[in-house]
């Protein structure tokens, strides 16, 4: 193989990879520059990491076909058909997806259909060739659009901003801060029909509320994290042209209080705090891992981008987060790291002396959805099925109630798990004696909606159906000394955070905010004002406050409320079954069908470890028989008592899962039998699916 067919071959290879591979990724990030952003990817991360995309695809078929080039002239060129071939695909299989939709078929025929054919023209036509070379600059291009022409070029090249200094030092004995922002958490998620926290829900959440103000009707301004968090820092309403880093946003609550305050910062899905003035640092990664994440992410992305409907349900969801998308649903994956950065949280708050901000972004109650109160883990590993009714590729609830539903009980019992954690800080606060004297501020960055049919987070269009479930946010406020609590009605915002702080601490504001501060007794504004997917989305206060108090109606027609039925695990078909004794209910005729439970299930149950993180529950499976694919009533026991009821997936699935309190298992080993219930002419009957 000459140095010239190398050089045409690889040239060649670098236009096709450049259209194939590079465009449709550097086109993607481009318009979602957040996922760098949210990550902390440095400048030389993004470069690096262009650059070889860029380079190292075309690189790596060049020397494959330089090594085949060795043993026969004839491979190569074989080789370099299929090469052609498949990057013609990829690039064909984009194209037909959005023409032709979600026809999985189809598109597979159409992208063999023309990969075949390029080969063919490859072959055959010489003009075919000399385009294909003279396309390579192509390559270039692209990199030079993403990296100078793009909205990450902020990134790549971050200005230099200007603070504005406070004018004048905190009072003395200015007050510890605990800033806690929570993700994904309506108030809805935690009130009762009389509009306050639900004490027996969640009495962490409740005893702060003793001691705090809940500001009831408080909105977001964002539906958006990367939006709603840096609003919620600077006081200023969102600019959907802006990312949540430090240079577009210079002017916020940690730059505010630098050199008065020690800054405890724990960020997460936002860079607002340099690190020169931060005591928490960010883990630093080596260039290698930070790199090698880089491309696992966007690897997932990329697959997403390609691959036909039926395909990309089995992918690793990439719309509930902005990373580490192979191992959200890997074996030994669940929300440890959380877990993890909220003990890292606790164990920062003993500072030392002087005032000090303590902020943490924790992402919960943000799915996936697989913590129970306790805080341990329900044993699904399956990509998906954290979230019931909720398919992977796709932003919006299906339309069916029962699976909706199961999403709902998932939801609330990460809920419980966060209102565990909140216990947790007080007791810490307290133990540190600086409770009492403490700001201490527990707020959510925007809500989520759990309705069949509806967009779970995203606001579109000027009159949005899930304004309700999305706008109101947790808001609970202490104030240093405040022992008594306090409910608020009026309207105020998150971005009235940022000036109650300043006021509390006695920092003047240097910069004019849009907020004001939660003192102010005059009435709030008269209608929410939410920053869309494509516009600025308003609505007159007492209307949302009417559709949210309507939520809360449907949550406690569901779940009940209190120690009321039919609780969070009182769901489902016969739920009066639930807490009897198997030796006591009535037996009916066997069943048809019988049940098989996923090995991670069976594998916990044979042998539970007293300390284990996981919770062998959901206990799901599959069934065979004929009527598999219905949807089926059927129960669960554990240690010979019914624990849960449930329906099959049905619709064609011959799929089966029941979510259980935690408390129905036992250390060592736990024996679990699956019913099949059925109308007797004496009652409900119980017919065995299995033993296990």
């Amino acid at each position: 193989m000459s140095v010239r067919e190398l050089l045409t071959a690889g040239a060649q290879l670098a236009a096709l990879c450049a259209f194939a591979l590079s465009q449709p990724i550097f086109d993607l990030l481009s318009r979602n520059a957040e996922f760098f952003a949210v990550r902390g990817s440095e400048s030389s991360d993004i470069v690096l990491f262009a650059v070889a995309l860029t380079v190292l695809p075309p690189l790596a078929l060049l020397a494959l076909e330089a090594i085949a080039a060795l043993v026969d002239r004839r491979l190569r060129f074989v080789l370099h058909l299929v090469f052609i071939a498949g990057l013609v695909g990829l690039i064909a299989a984009q194209a037909l997806e959005r023409a032709i939709g979600p026809g999985t078929l189809q598109i597979l025929l159409g992208t063999a259909l023309v990969a075949a054919a390029a080969a063919v023209a490859y072959w055959r036509f010489e003009p075919i060739r000399g385009l294909l070379t003279i396309l390579a600059p192509a390559s270039l291009l692209f990199l030079a659009l993403f990296l100078f022409f793009s909205p990450v070029t902020k990134l790549v090249f971050p200005p230099t901003p200007q603070i504005a200094a406070a004018t004048s030092a905190p009072t003395r004995g200015a007050p510890p801060i605990v800033f806690v922002v929570l993700d994904e958490f309506p108030v809805t998620a935690v009130m009762d029909r009389s509009g306050v926290i639900d004490p027996a829900r969640f009495p962490n959440l409740a005893a702060l509320a003793d001691d705090a103000t809940l500001y009831r009707n408080a909105t977001t301004v964002s539906y958006d994290t990367v939006k709603a968090v840096p609003a919620l820092l600077t006081g200023m309403r969102p600019d959907e042209k802006l990312l949540p880093v430090f240079a577009d946003h210079p002017q916020n609550l940690f730059t505010l209080l630098r050199g008065r305050y020690r800054l405890n910062v724990h960020e997460t899905a936002s860079h607002l705090c340099p690190q020169s003035i931060c005591l928490a640092e960010a883990d630093e990664d080596s260039l290698d891992t930070r790199i090698g994440s880089l491309f696992s992410d966007v690897g997932v992305l990329y697959a997403h981008i390609v691959a036909p409907p039926s395909y990309e349900r089995r992918l690793p969801n990439v719309t509930t987060g902005w990373g580490d998308f192979l191992s959200d649903d890997a074996p030994g994956r669940d929300k440890g790291g959380e877990l993890d950065q909220w003990s890292a949280f606790l164990t920062s708050l003993d500072t030392g002396e002087g005032p000090v901000l303590s902020f943490l972004h924790l992402l919960l109650p943000h799915g996936p959805w697989r913590l129970f109160p306790s805080c341990r883990s329900n044993v699904f590993r399956e990509p998906g099925k954290h979230m019931p009714g909720l398919p992977p590729e796709d932003l919006r609830w299906q339309e069916d109630e029962w699976l909706v539903s199961q999403a709902h009980q998932r939801f609330l019992l990460q809920a419980q798990c966060v209102d565990a954690l909140v216990g947790q800080l007080t007791d810490e606060l307290r133990r540190l004696g600086t409770y009492d004297a403490s700001l201490i501020v527990l707020v959510s960055d925007h809500g989520v909606a759990v309705r069949p049919g509806e967009l779970r987070r995203l606001i579109e269009g000027e009159s949005p159906t899930n304004l309700a479930d999305l706008a109101f946010p947790l808001m609970l406020i202490k104030r240093p000394g405040q022992r008594e609590g306090e409910t608020v009605d009026g309207h105020v915002e998150t971005i009235d955070l940022v000036p109650t702080i300043a006021e509390i601490a006695g920092v003047p504001l240097p910069w004019e905010v849009d907020g004001r501060s939660l003192s102010d007794e005059r009435p709030g504004p008269g209608h929410v004002q939410v920053l869309g997917k494509d516009a600025l989305v308003t609505a007159p206060v007492d209307d949302l406050v009417r559709a949210r108090d309507a939520l809360v109606e449907r949550q406690v027609g569901l779940f009940g409320e209190g120690e009321g039925e039919p609780g969070i695990f009182g769901i489902g078909p016969h739920p009066e079954l639930i807490g009897q004794r198997v030796a006591a209910a009535k037996r009916g005729a066997p069943a048809d069908l019988e049940a098989t439970l996923a090995d991670e299930v069976r594998s916990l149950l044979r042998d539970l470890p007293r300390d284990s993180f996981r919770v062998p529950s959901p206990v799901y499976g599959t069934l065979e028989g004929d009527r598999a694919d219905d949807r089926l009533p059927f129960a669960v026991a554990v240690n010979g008592r019914i624990a849960a009821v449930s329906w099959t997936d049905g619709r064609g699935s011959a799929m089966f899962s029941a979510l259980l309190p935690e408390e129905a298992f036992r250390p060592g080993r736990n024996r679990v039998e699956v019913f099949l219930i059925r109308d007797g002419s004496g009652g409900v009957e119980l017919a065995s699916l299995g033993r296990f």
